[in-house]
């Protein structure tokens, strides 16, 4: 029961990560199309972002796969409170990210983007200390305001627009 319990915690998010992908590729889809002059559509970076999603999760699933093939020979007695981390980490990641998501038409992009960012540093960073908080927040700021400076100035494209922005 135990190695399948672990066997479903490697391969649920992958999975996840392939149905969310091909879920947004449709709605994607649907997105009616606006050109400006020589503009890429407002459909274009959505699918490409959903079809990124979709090939980096396969990958990711069938390196998963793989781990557990070799895991399966060696005994699996020390890695248990690592794959619990992980474990953990990725399901308060999909959590944050999904309320991201929602609060997006409340706040705007740049501040559920900012949440989104912020939280994926803190659960990608090996051990996170007090000290790290100001390189977090800085470093959540230049990439939340880069990626809606690039997409919204550069690519001119129209993101959702909050209460604050």
């Amino acid at each position: 029961m135990k190695k399948l319990t672990n066997i479903l915690k490697n391969l649920i998010f992958p999975i996840i990560f392939i149905v969310v992908s091909i879920v947004s590729y449709i709605q994607a889809v649907l997105i009616r199309t606006l050109r400006f002059g020589g503009s890429l559509g407002g459909d274009f970076f959505p699918k490409l972002i959903s079809l990124l999603t979709l090939l980096f999760s396969i990958l990711w699933l069938v390196m998963e796969i793989r781990s557990l093939k070799k895991k399966s020979q060696v005994a699996e007695s020390s890695n248990d409170a690592g794959h619990n981390v992980g474990f953990r980490n990725s399901l308060l990641f999909l959590i944050i990210f999904a309320a991201a998501v929602w609060l997006m038409k409340y706040v705007g992009f740049l501040l559920s983007a900012f949440l989104i960012v912020f939280f994926n540093y803190i659960f990608l960073k090996d051990e996170m200390k007090l000290k790290d908080l100001p390189l977090a927040i800085a470093y959540t700021a230049v990439v939340s305001f880069g990626i809606w400076y690039l997409f919204e100035k550069v690519f001119e494209l129209v993101f959702p627009r909050g209460i604050f922005w």
